[in-house]
């Protein structure tokens, strides 16, 4: 009977007590998984010639940027005395992480500045140091031990971009959630007034939109 009654008792304490959820279920829902989702079809047309110089075509959604599932760790090599590739494309919240794998005992220094500024000190041959990104815009990378060194970063908001070739004037960007966006230029080096343009973006379409860069 003793017996009998011990184990209604533990069946009753376990039916009351919290069920075990996986950390999934406890995230907040979140806009990143919306398969609603369209693309941006653009020409470029300019009012004198473009420099084969990298050109990024990106977009800013009004309200703020979605939310995304990963981010990305990209490198960047010293070596030579050189930051290679002196031009880079992320998105915010990537990291870069900088390494000096110089043959020879060199030091080396990464210094930012621009829409994010930083000083990742002095390290030494075989030692690498990772920085964030999280302010979209350009940033100018400098080594403080070598004059000479220099590149750039440039930091999209969003997976929204796409780096057109100096001899294209036509570009795709793909997988872009539904919504209302402004449309923005960025040149490495600039020679033309940069676009800004509304666009709409709806799902399961292709939006159109003409980029004119003009001086």
């Amino acid at each position: 009977m003793a017996r009998h009654l011990m184990a209604v008792f533990l069946l009753g304490a376990l039916a009351f007590a919290p069920r075990a959820t996986s950390s999934a279920e406890n995230q907040p829902a979140t806009r990143r998984d919306d398969p609603a989702t369209g693309s941006v079809r653009g020409t470029i047309r300019c009012n004198k010639p473009r420099p084969k110089q990298p050109l990024v075509v990106y977009l800013e959604r009004e309200g703020g940027e979605l939310e995304r599932s990963e981010t990305k760790t990209h490198h960047i090599s010293q070596k030579g005395a050189r930051f290679e590739p002196s031009f880079l494309v992320i998105v915010a919240k990537d990291s870069v992480v900088f390494v000096n794998d110089e043959d020879q005992a060199i030091d080396h220094n990464v210094y930012g500045l621009g829409s994010q500024s930083f000083d990742l000190g002095i390290f030494p041959q075989g030692d690498h140091i990772a920085q964030q990104f999280t302010t979209p815009g350009e940033i100018q990378l400098h080594c403080s031990v070598h004059k000479l060194m220099d590149a750039k970063v440039f930091v999209a908001p969003s997976n929204a971009w796409v780096e057109v070739d100096g001899d294209a004037d036509h570009f795709t960007i793909e997988n872009v959630p539904a919504g209302r966006y402004k449309l923005r230029t960025y040149q490495k080096a600039k020679r033309f007034r940069d676009e800004e343009k509304p666009l709409t973006v709806t799902a399961g379409a292709a939006t159109d939109v003409d980029v004119e860069l003009t001086r």
